[in-house]
């Protein structure tokens, strides 16, 4: 099971995350600062002034190579997660499915947990599993940490939005 909790703080939030119990899932690589697609598609590597940065850790393919990530947070104050989205019946899977973990990456330039959903409902989902993505972003001190819950049940993109604190598991 996956269990993800998110808490307001002070200045922001706590996400806090917990990894299946796939005992033989090998180790993944450790965290590390990622740069990001900037303005007009810059990226810090190649832009006068640094552009956004995120961080996570990555799965490692049999070659040893980086794959996805199940968790990821810029440097802008945004943090994705994944669960297992659990359906019963369960629904064909692709003959060739994608990574669920080449989700995170892909998304965490954008600004929101806002444009995160808005990006998963317009995006072709098809080659994925099924999925909850948890999108939460910095918030002010007056302001309640809003977390969007987006599902994907392989026919169609769902959305509900929770206020902190919220705990999910699959």
């Amino acid at each position: 099971m996956c269990t993800v909790s998110v808490i307001s703080l002070r200045n922001g939030f706590r996400l806090v995350s917990n990894r299946d119990e796939q005992h033989t899932r090998p180790e993944s690589a450790a965290p590390a600062w990622r740069a990001m697609p900037g303005p007009a598609g810059r990226d810090s590597a190649s832009a006068q002034a640094p552009g956004p940065r995120a961080i996570w850790p990555a799965d490692l393919r049999a070659d040893g190579s980086e794959g996805g990530t199940w968790i990821g947070a810029s440097d802008r104050g945004l943090a994705l997660t994944l669960l297992n989205y659990n359906l019963t019946p369960a629904p064909a899977l692709p003959e060739q499915p994608r990574s669920r973990g080449d989700l995170i990456p892909s998304l965490l330039h954008l600004n929101s947990a806002h444009a995160v959903a808005a990006a998963l409902h317009e995006a072709d989902l098809s080659a994925f599993a099924p999925f909850r993505l948890i999108a939460v972003e910095r918030s002010t001190p007056d302001e309640a940490v809003m977390v969007a819950e987006v599902r994907w049940n392989r026919t169609t993109v769902s959305s509900a939005w929770h206020r902190a604190p919220v705990c999910f598991a699959s």
